[in-house]
This record gives C-alpha cells, sequence and structure tokens, in this order.
C-alpha cells in the first residue's frame, strides 16, 4: 500500500495514476501560490500594471480550476475503487 501526496492511500496499478494525479495537483498548487506571490508584488507596486494584473489573475484562475477538475478524478476514482472493494466483499464467503 502506497500513499499519495494528497494523503489518500492506494493499491496495486491503480496507484501509479492515482500517484501522477497526486502529483499533477501539488504541481498545480506550486504555480498557484508563485502567482499568487506574483500577483501581490505586483499590488505593492507604486503603478501596479493592470494589464499584467489581470493576465496573472487570469492564470491563476485557470490553474485553480485544473487543481479542482484533477481533483474530482481523484475523488472518482477513489469511489469507484471503494465500490469495486465492497463488491468483492459482499462476494466472498463469509468466513466461521
Amino acid at each position: 500500500m502506497t500513499q499519495t501526496t494528497t494523503g489518500a492511500t492506494s493499491n496495486g496499478p491503480r496507484s501509479v495514476g492515482f500517484a501522477s494525479l497526486g502529483a499533477r495537483i501539488d504541481a498545480l498548487a506550486t504555480r498557484h501560490a508563485e502567482l499568487h506571490a506574483r500577483i501581490e508584488d505586483e499590488h505593492k507596486r507604486p503603478q501596479p500594471n493592470d494589464e499584467r494584473l489581470r493576465l496573472l489573475k487570469s492564470r491563476k484562475l485557470m490553474i485553480k480550476d485544473d487543481m479542482t477538475h484533477y481533483q474530482g478524478v481523484m475523488l472518482t476514482l477513489d469511489r469507484r475503487h471503494a465500490a469495486k472493494h465492497a463488491a468483492k466483499v459482499a462476494q466472498a464467503p463469509a468466513m466461521a
């Protein structure tokens, strides 16, 4: 059993995809934080560049949308895995 960067645990071949999704989300979160810092820096300038702020905020929003998408994919995969596991457990003969 392995633990992904998002704290979820996974087993077997599924862990490779799950871990890569977690890594992708982590990379996006880093880029999101970097853009946030750049936006703050631009606001601190004596005369902030409105066009630059618009562009940075737009990129930040796109990254946030991507993070939300990948988090949803991970949640869906985790729920499917749990449902398959529950079905296998229900089909297994009872131990006496």
